[in-house]
């Protein structure tokens, strides 16, 4: 699949633990944004992330129509789009949805 991120701060953060680390201080931010990251660029179809329940991936409401998200930690989410014409994700933004 291909992936892009929406700042150069997620796209390093993505490849560089001690970056991830600097940009979300809550605890298992960082590593779980490093887990998701390639698991965004092995699957085939946008669909597939609906077969890992572990990702808590679900749909976003609201002003967020259109946008996506996988859970990191309890309260962290990462936020994601897809454009279906290029068959490509957006990686947005890493968020505490209580904020």
């Amino acid at each position: 699949m291909q992936v892009r991120f929406a700042n150069r701060t997620l796209e390093r953060a993505a490849i560089d633990l001690k970056r991830a680390k600097r940009s979300w201080r809550t605890s298992g931010v960082a590593e779980a944004y490093m887990e998701r990251i390639p698991v965004l660029y092995a699957i085939d179809r946008w669909e597939q992330l609906q077969q890992f329940p572990s990702l808590g991936f679900h749909a976003l409401y609201g002003a967020r129509r259109g946008q996506y998200a996988i859970t990191l930690t309890k309260s962290w989410r990462l936020i994601l789009e897809y454009d279906e014409i290029r068959d490509e994700i957006t990686v947005l933004e890493v968020t505490d949805y209580h904020d």
